[in-house]
């Protein structure tokens, strides 16, 4: 939910100081920002809740010692199909996912809306990615991490298939909000549904390699839109291709095998799933 309350306020935050000051010592002011609270807050974090006496259940002792955690090796991991659909619905979804973040706001600009309100429509964003977060994490639970996440990209989609034909100020905010949960429901869901296949010691350094495929769909996907946009002065292609792309993504999916029960039951002592 922090990076999405950040979304809402820092396009406005933004906005104010390039009209203000200009984009370059706005940019300073944003760099300076994120140190003085980033590096403090990093160093005041408890590496576990057990440091301060809180325990599972609210018990007041420890819980018994736990044998050494297990898992599958990164090797593994990376020889399976399991790891590659992820990984490939994470890239897939990741170059459609933050176009709206960098051309929603030129979007509003070219359909005659100031600079102020294409940066509250990021901040829109932000604010459905909140609830999303919160309300598709928990639903997971009980309909599936795997067949909501194939939801999330689903309605992305059809978000994106709205951004198209939106031009009014109602339909680009009620496109903002849904498309952040959707956005939301998609941050919160891809850590757990790896969890269910690749638990274990070795986790953390797996699901930084399935986010990967984020920071390239981050990359390349504003870029390529920003490219296409410009061939074509319209937004339509690059939209249309955010659409296709979080199809191969609900395909990914589909095509996803559920995770053995015995994965499920024991995850520090299962083997990678396939």
């Amino acid at each position: 939910a922090g990076i999405g309350a950040g979304t809402l306020v820092m396009p406005l935050v933004a906005a104010a100081a390039i009209e203000t000051l200009g984009w370059r010592p706005s940019f300073v002011l944003l760099a300076a920002g994120a140190l003085a609270i980033g590096i403090p807050s990093v160093l005041a974090i408890v590496p576990s809740p057990a440091d301060r006496g809180l325990y599972p259940d609210g018990d007041r002792v420890p819980p018994p010692a736990a044998g050494p955690a297990g898992g599958p090796t990164v090797a593994q991991v990376l020889r399976t199909r399991a790891f590659w659909l992820m990984f490939g619905a994470g890239l897939s979804t990741s170059l459609g996912i933050f176009i709206p973040f960098a051309h929603l706001t030129p979007f509003a600009r070219d359909h005659g809306y100031s600079d102020a309100f294409g940066a509250l429509l990021v901040g829109f964003i932000g604010v459905g990615s909140i609830a999303g977060r919160l309300v598709l994490g928990g639903s997971a639970d009980r309909l599936g991490r795997r067949r909501s996440l194939a939801g999330t990209f689903t309605a992305m989609a059809i978000c994106l298939a709205l951004w198209l034909i939106a031009t009014e100020a109602w339909a680009l905010i009620i496109f903002a909000l849904a498309f952040g949960a959707s956005y939301g429901g998609f941050v919160a869901l891809m850590p757990a549904l790896a969890a269910d296949y690749f638990a274990g010691r070795r986790f953390s350094t797996v699901l930084g390699l399935i986010y990967t495929s984020a920071a390239v769909g981050a990359l390349v996907g504003p870029t390529l839109a920003g490219a296409l946009y410009d061939a074509r002065e319209s937004y339509a292609l690059p939209i249309s291709l955010g659409i296709l792309l979080n199809g191969v993504a609900v395909a990914c999916m589909v095509l996803l095998r559920d995770p053995a029960p015995a994965a499920r039951r024991a995850p520090s002592a299962a083997p990678a799933a396939r």
